[in-house]
């Protein structure tokens, strides 16, 4: 029997200096650049499901009703949550330390699922060290200057979030300007 195949797409929106929030893990305002909202919505809205930590998950509603995969250590492993006027959608919660993230990918989607990987740090750590990104969408905000918050991943070093990518085997696939005035990049990383 092969094992189901599920697609993990990494998005992030980084400041100049590599970070995705500030010093008390707030997603900054000047990080919400409306060109690559429409692009993030339209990824959020393509996928089966949406793995995101549990701070981001209570910090931002889910007004669409998208599926969530909470990763969360407040659970044991796998559970159901309950769906509610903050968060309409299905919404499961994962303990990876008491079931495998692949595992409970293929117990909630048998067929495989499109999974948009929205962070933070933690959650993309646990990512690259398990199962991998098919691709990393990263956009960078080259006009925005955070000085001191949270990388996109934690090991990432002075080459910011592009160089650990690369040092990890993804190649930079596609570039585009999303907004000539900040700039605002995107930066497709693939692996191989």
């Amino acid at each position: 029997m092969s094992r189901p195949r599920h697609t993990l797409v990494g998005h992030a929106i980084v400041s100049a200096d590599g970070l995705i929030a500030d010093e008390k893990g707030r997603f900054p305002p000047a990080l919400r650049i409306e060109a690559d909202q429409r692009r993030f919505q339209a990824a959020l809205d393509a996928a089966d499901v949406t793995l995101i930590g549990r701070l981001g998950h209570e910090a931002h509603g889910n007004p669409k009703g998208r599926r969530r995969l909470v990763l969360t250590r407040q659970v044991p492993g796998l559970e159901e949550g309950a769906r509610t006027t903050r968060a309409p959608g299905r919404t499961d919660f994962l303990n990876p330390q008491g079931m495998p993230l692949e595992e409970a990918l293929d117990l909630l989607f048998p067929q495989g699922a499109h999974v948009a990987v929205v962070g933070g740090t933690a959650i993309f750590d646990h990512v690259l060290a398990g199962p991998g990104f098919a691709r990393f969408e990263l956009v960078t905000a080259g006009g925005v200057h955070l000085g001191a918050g949270r990388p996109c991943f934690g090991e990432q070093g002075p080459g910011g979030p592009e160089a650990l990518l690369e040092g990890l085997g993804y190649r930079a696939a596609n570039r585009s300007v999303l907004d000539p005035a900040g700039p605002v990049t995107l930066c497709v990383f693939s692996r191989g």
